[in-house]
């Protein structure tokens, strides 16, 4: 009985007939043997962990379907409110694609003064300490509200009762009404008109119209005119925040599988593979020591050596998969380089940039190329395959393209769905054109903004 290092308490017990005793080499044959169980049963105890871990990923991606129908949702209420008016339609439009809110909130006040026929349109933002920031306007300079300034709630202006009721307000004229926003406007005979943002349950700001009352005008039709672009600014910023935790989720649903994928590379490398190497030449060296009688026992032993080759082979393939070290170390180039040489089918790899690339590029566009070649070799049918990247103002763009029978089909494949949520965690974006007949080219392009990679130094 020899006791086994994984699971811990745990032993591997060998008996025999007969009263002969384990000679000293059976006995270390024995304890060989034991070390090989310990080494596969802690793998495969660090492979129960990984399938944890895509579990959880598993979850992530639920997570991530929910936000996505939420802002399917929210653009589906946006077509309805668009076709109001041509210029809700304006502002619709902007919102449906994802304009920056604060594009958005120039616009809205433009498009208030515009339809209200009034000469100031606001947009505020509500903040945590009773004061309101202008956010956006429109209209003359002779208002003292300058975009960025920020106003106490107090008094009784038509921002501060929507502050304090969270319901459409309106001021007839200014004359009795306080406070510090009161005192800015330029005449007392000015009425305002205003409506809350709300996003969910919290009351986010207001938009607002101020003027010189107009013949005829209704104040109760003014403010459900403002109101409607309340309601557009809530969803465009409701969609903002949605796409901002989806982008978010992917990123930690990506971040936690590459460093899932990282510690078990470690772990295989660092541990499993260190101690198969040890036991290999342990045995290679109780081979040589083998007595001649019984004839079997070298060459059980030379075959228990020529299995653990095997088994590291291919534990070196798996930690390879899993997160390649070689991205780490020597960079993108050099990484992509050795995918093009152990490619299958004949790869061609043009590069066209001088300094390290960001860790959150190079890591997607490293696997964009590993899963594109995958594919190529897998269904393609391919003669060969054109690897280019290049980084041009600030923009790096990553194209794949092959020479076969193209029809690949994005939503068949969950490897190229898992390309584009890498994609697109990272901030890029990936598209795929495989015309039947006509090969399939991949490409993906992320933007660099103002970050600096280390330079490039050639393996």
């Amino acid at each position: 009985m020899v006791p086994l290092e994984h699971p811990a308490g745990s032993h591997l017990v060998v008996a025999r007939s007969g009263p002969d005793a384990l000679s000293v080499d059976e006995v270390g044959l024995l304890h060989a043997m034991a070390r090989v169980s310990s080494m596969t049963l802690r793998m495969l105890s660090l492979l129960d962990e990984e399938r944890a871990l895509r579990t959880e990923s598993q979850r992530q991606s639920a997570e991530n379907a929910r936000l996505l129908a939420t802002l399917t949702e929210h653009q589906e209420l946006l077509e309805r409110l668009a076709v109001e008016q041509a210029a809700l339609r304006r502002v619709a439009t902007l919102v449906a694609k994802g304009e920056r809110p604060e594009v958005i909130f120039a616009l809205v006040a433009q498009e208030i003064a515009r339809i209200s026929n009034v000469e100031h349109g606001f947009v505020v933002r509500f903040e945590d300490d009773a004061t309101l920031t202008i956010v956006a306007k429109s209209g003359s300079p002779e208002m003292p509200m300058p975009v960025g300034s920020r106003w106490p709630l107090d008094g009784d202006s038509v921002a501060a009762r929507v502050y304090r009721t969270g319901r459409p307000a309106h001021v007839d004229d200014y004359r009795d009404v306080t406070g510090t926003i009161a005192a800015a406007m330029p005449s007392v005979a000015f009425s305002s008109v205003g409506a809350p943002i709300v996003i969910g349950e919290r009351l986010w700001g207001a938009a607002t119209a101020t003027s010189v009352p107009q013949p005829g005008a209704s104040a109760a039709d003014a403010e459900g005119r403002v109101a409607q672009f309340a309601d557009l600014i809530a969803i465009a910023i409701s969609n903002a925040d949605a796409r901002a935790q989806l982008t978010a989720s992917r990123a930690r649903v990506v971040a936690a599988a590459d460093e899932a994928r990282r510690r078990l590379e470690r772990n295989l490398h660092d541990g499993i593979q260190q101690g198969l190497v040890s036991l290999a030449l342990g045995l290679r060296e109780a081979e040589s020591m083998a007595p001649a009688d019984p004839p079997e026992l070298p060459v059980v032993i030379s075959r228990l050596v020529d299995g653990l080759s095997g088994v590291m082979d291919e534990l070196r393939e798996i930690s390879r998969g899993l997160h390649p070290a070689m991205l780490s170390e020597g960079g993108l180039e050099f990484a992509l380089r050795s995918l093009a040489r152990r490619s299958a089918v004949p790869a061609t790899l043009t590069v066209r940039f001088t300094r390290r690339l960001p860790q959150r590029v190079e890591v997607p566009a490293y696997y964009v190329v590993s899963e594109a070649l995958t594919n190529v070799v897998k269904h393609a049918r391919a003669s060969g395959v054109d690897i280019d990247v290049d980084a041009t103002n600030g923009v790096v763009r990553v194209s794949v393209r092959d020479d076969g029978v193209g029809g690949a089909d994005i939503r068949r494949g969950s490897g190229l769905i898992g390309l584009v949520d890498r994609v697109e965690a990272a901030g890029g974006a990936f598209t795929i054109s495989s015309p039947p007949g006509k090969g399939t080219a991949v490409l993906a392009t992320f933007v660099l903004g103002d970050e600096v990679g280390a330079d490039v130094v050639s393996p």
